[in-house]
């Protein structure tokens, strides 16, 4: 995970910032103004990740089981519990203890141009890579990382966005917006998280925003190599200013079109991409909106015009559950999850669900569609048209 790590400076000094990866399951939490160890062998920590069930454990949830435990070859325990996401089915939310060590040696990729090529593959093509839009929490209420302000400022250079004049741009347009994406001064973008007004960039929300922030910081090359991300946010966002911060918040309603074209124009490798719409202990926003708004069919909307946009897509995940939402199923870390069955009856993600199976579906039709023209051309006969 790409973000902006705090070290402690002098005595009644600012904390020093450093842009640099970070774990996702281990953090550095708002109020932490020393950066992450260096030394995390001894450090045991809790991971999670959904998937589909196996065979194997399809056989148990029919058995009646709604708790797996797996042990693997070294020892390790792995947890699984039942996730019914309502239409689309059962998911298992595995959790397991590991030791994470240190993220180190990634300076080592500059040493020479094999090592690099070989480097550069490995970590942006089997790495998941986080982006959390939701920035930090604070007491004043959930703020995003960027906001409207910066989403309006010179968004002539923001991929995607509507023009000055209220037109939509050309794909000329497209192409220009995100080459300033990976044509922005390095000197400006190693300084800008400090102070963003009194720098030039050309676009405060592509100096902001953690996904062109990134993209920033690796180029185009490697971007192209990206395999696998994960977006978290909300849609759910207030519609007005925060009372103290004055800033209106940007919601994955407003991202996803700009993610979705930079994606279709640079990263051509992607093949999972999860959403995770998180509303941060802030339940009650959702009966603070416009009451003409119909959030199921916002997201469906968002989600589908990603999914059409995107065709080599392979797995598309909705939701980064580290505990089964309570109502939805069994688990001892969801307080009251055998008890209520009624707190969220329906999947948060509504109609948009279905678009889960249809990634599958359509990546299991190209693969079938490519396997039998690759047996084609071994045979000597003419594709198909």
């Amino acid at each position: 995970m790409p973000v902006i790590i705090r070290e402690k400076g002098g005595r009644a000094e600012p904390p020093i910032l450093y842009y640099r990866y970070q774990w996702s399951e281990a953090r550095q939490e708002e109020y932490e103004l020393h950066r992450l160890p260096q030394h995390m062998e001894d450090r045991p920590t809790q991971i999670f990740w959904a998937a589909s069930p196996t065979n194997q454990e399809a056989k148990l949830i029919e058995a009646g089981y709604n708790q797996l435990t797996t042990i693997t070859k070294t020892g390790r325990k792995i947890y699984g519990f039942l996730h019914d996401r309502k239409g689309y089915g059962v998911q298992v939310i595995h959790r397991s203890i590991i030791t994470l060590t240190a993220i180190s040696g990634v300076a080592i990729l500059r040493s020479c141009k094999r090592l690099n090529k070989l480097g550069v593959a490995v970590l942006y093509g089997d790495n998941s890579f986080i982006f959390d839009t939701r920035g930090s929490p604070s007491f004043t209420g959930p703020q995003s990382v960027v906001t409207m302000d910066q989403l309006s400022y010179d968004f002539d250079e923001i991929p995607g966005h509507r023009r000055k004049d209220g037109t939509m741009p050309t794909a000329e347009h497209i192409s220009h917006s995100i080459d300033m994406i990976f044509q922005q001064d390095q000197d400006k973008l190693k300084f800008a998280h400090k102070d963003l007004e009194k720098n030039e960039q050309k676009s405060k929300f592509i100096y902001q925003d953690p996904f062109t922030r990134f993209l920033m910081g690796i180029g185009r090359e490697n971007a192209s190599k990206l395999a696998k991300i994960v977006i978290q946010g909300k849609f759910n966002w207030i519609i007005g200013k925060w009372r103290y911060t004055k800033s209106i918040p940007v919601g994955l309603h407003d991202l996803l079109p700009i993610y979705t074209i930079i994606l279709i124009e640079v990263c051509k490798n992607i093949h999972t991409l999860i959403l995770h719409d998180d509303d941060r202990g802030y339940p009650q926003m959702k009966r603070l909106d416009r009451r003409d708004t119909d959030r199921n069919q916002q997201i469906n909307e968002s989600v589908e015009k990603l999914v059409h946009a995107l065709p080599y897509l392979q797995k598309l995940q909705l939701g980064q559950y580290e505990f089964v939402p309570a109502g939805c199923g069994y688990d001892p870390g969801t307080p009251g999850s055998d008890v209520i069955k009624s707190v969220h009856p329906e999947d948060e993600w509504g109609m948009a669900l279905k678009w889960i199976g249809f990634v599958e579906q359509r990546a299991q039709s190209r693969a079938l569609a490519e396997s039998e023209c690759e047996e084609r051309k071994y045979n000597g006969e003419k594709p198909r048209s």
